[in-house]
């Protein structure tokens, strides 16, 4: 991992809970990324996370905030953003600032 610190390594690492078989795994991962030519990195591990990730919210007869919530538990980061924003862009402007309201605990004015 280029430029990590001795201090990164080891939180990196902890993040396994010593867990040696883990590691082994991560280290192999690792390795075939920095395997890679530079130039092939970034694809190499977006062709990855394509595959693993969750995709579109799936149904499982509950209510919709249950769905909903089950989808961001396993979406990844840019997925929940790009989601969110693109969902907040298409409320109306009372639904906009009611949301708003809620999300900072404001009481309506």
């Amino acid at each position: 991992m280029a430029g990590a610190t001795g201090a990164d390594l080891e939180g990196f690492w902890s993040l396994f809970n010593h867990n040696l078989e883990r590691q082994a795994q991560a280290s192999r991962i690792i390795d075939a990324v920095l395997s890679c030519d530079p130039e092939d990195r970034v694809l190499f591990l977006e062709t990855i996370l394509d595959q693993i990730r969750p995709g579109w919210p799936k149904s499982f007869n509950i209510d919709v905030m249950e769905e909903a919530g089950w989808w961001a538990d396993t979406a990844s980061t840019p997925e929940r953003k790009a989601y969110m924003l693109a969902c907040y862009r298409r409320l109306s402007r009372t639904d906009k600032e009611a949301f708003l309201t809620y999300i900072t605990g404001r009481a309506a004015a």
